[in-house]
């Protein structure tokens, strides 16, 4: 019982750290992101989980909405 209480104390420590570590990275990626994307830094996606729970992935935006447009001037560009 003991094992299991410390090694959660010390997930939560080392998370709560990291987080700490990573969120002026997080801030700075969300401004950028937020420009780039016209206020939109955030891709929104509902999944399954375990026991086919939908549950709602929140990932940072790194692909532009006409990503495509772009994908079909970079296949025309091509010399090779």
């Amino acid at each position: 019982m003991y094992r299991n209480f410390f090694k959660r104390l010390f997930d939560l420590l080392v998370s709560l750290v990291g987080i700490c570590l990573l969120s002026p990275v997080f801030i700075a990626v969300v401004i950028f992101l937020s420009i780039a994307n016209q206020g939109k830094p955030f891709f929104f996606q509902r999944r399954p989980g375990k026991n086919k729970k939908i549950f709602l992935l929140v990932k940072f935006k790194l692909s532009f909405d006409d990503s495509l447009f772009h994908f079909e001037i970079f296949e025309k560009s091509k010399t090779f």
